[in-house]
């Protein structure tokens, strides 16, 4: 399991080749002091969810076909999804076995936009 500044620095040293690394490293940043849940997760599974989720794939989420891309090429039998909520951002970064990150994906926290909805 990684803490919060070590993913900080992963995302740092991978944003020249994830677009969407710098961003993640921001949300990291703002999110405060609190641990960053995770899981271990089967690549398969996690490939064939968010391949599912890129077909009806919302324009305000960002980094979605490059994890799929990157879900697709990785050798690893397991990686690790690392996701949290902040400021109405939902923000997943994806480690390999390894420490590799191969992904991140930004968008809206629908939790909070369905707690509007239902404000109104």
């Amino acid at each position: 399991m990684m803490n919060k500044e070590e993913l900080v620095k992963l995302a740092l040293e991978a944003q020249s080749r994830i677009g969407t690394a710098e961003l993640a490293a921001r949300q990291l940043r703002s999110a405060g002091p609190q641990d960053v849940p995770h899981a271990r997760t089967s690549t398969s599974e996690l490939l064939r969810i968010e391949t599912r989720r890129l077909r009806s794939q919302p324009d305000d989420i960002v980094g979605l076909d490059a994890l799929v891309g990157a879900l697709r090429t990785t050798s690893c039998a397991s990686v690790d999804l690392y996701a949290f909520s902040h400021n109405g951002v939902s923000t997943s970064l994806v480690v390999t076995e390894s420490g590799e990150l191969i992904g991140c994906v930004i968008g809206p926290d629908r939790r909070r936009i369905e707690q509007v909805k239902e404000a109104r």
